[in-house]
């Protein structure tokens, strides 16, 4: 395995660029590397946030907006960094856990609590977004952040008309699922 030391890395667009889980709890912290299998890799300076050549945060998916939110966090800080599963993404960019200083809190954690960024199985894996869930049903319920939008406010299944608007993007729905058919790799 590679080790790396302090380097100066930029961390890009929010909206593509996200990732790393560390809990607030030590017990919390051990499931979260149990399941999410995380390695330590070693620290890196942030240089920048920007377009996320070089490291996505596992595990979120964040917008524009959120940009000044991760740079008030980490921007001229070390890093450190654990990573899950391969190295780097198909795009060449490490997927990984990042933790500000000598946080015990991934900075994925902390913008979640904030309502800054959502959770995202499609960055890494299922089971670190599972675990990370909870801390957005909070802020959600708290509306914090982007939760506070009106336009991030889950739809009730009852109101199909809008339902179907918003078909062919992505809309959090609250309802009793009756039945589910897969097309492709569309469920």
């Amino acid at each position: 395995m590679k080790r790396r030391t302090r380097h100066n890395i930029a961390i890009a667009n929010l909206a593509i660029v996200l990732g790393v889980t560390v809990w607030a709890h030590d017990a919390c912290n051990a499931v979260a590397q149990e399941v999410c299998r995380l390695a330590a890799i070693g620290t890196a300076n942030v240089a920048a946030v920007r377009d996320g050549r070089e490291l996505r945060l596992a595990a979120i998916g964040a917008g524009d907006d959120s940009r000044d939110a991760l740079q008030s966090h980490i921007c001229g800080r070390a890093l450190m960094l654990e990573r899950m599963g391969a190295e780097l993404d198909r795009y060449g960019r490490l997927v990984a856990f990042a933790y500000a200083g000598d946080a015990q809190q991934s900075l994925q954690q902390s913008l979640l609590e904030q309502g800054g960024v959502r959770v995202s199985a499609r960055i890494g894996g299922k089971a670190c977004a599972d675990a990370l869930l909870p801390t957005e049903r909070q802020a959600r319920a708290a509306r914090r952040g982007l939760w506070a939008d009106p336009n991030f406010a889950a739809l009730q299944v009852e109101n199909l008309a809008k339902v179907t608007a918003e078909q062919g993007h992505f809309a959090p729905v609250e309802g009793k699922v009756l039945s589910v058919r897969e097309s492709g790799a569309t469920i």
